[in-house]
């Protein structure tokens, strides 16, 4: 767990927009477990491109 862990935030690191979002009550298909947690997650990187594509 506390290697996982490590490896999260070493991709979390890797840009200056990231959000590490954790699905407490889920196992390994967070999109079945929670698929709230997985939609929000979807419909922010979504909204973040869309805003950057309209800057550039």
């Amino acid at each position: 767990e506390q290697a996982w862990s490590a490896g999260q935030r070493e991709w979390l690191a890797l840009s200056g927009r990231s959000k590490l979002t954790t699905a407490t009550n889920s196992e390994h298909y967070i999109y079945l477990d929670q698929p709230d947690v997985a939609v929000q997650a979807i419909e922010r990187v979504t909204a973040q491109a869309t805003r950057q594509a309209n800057e550039g």
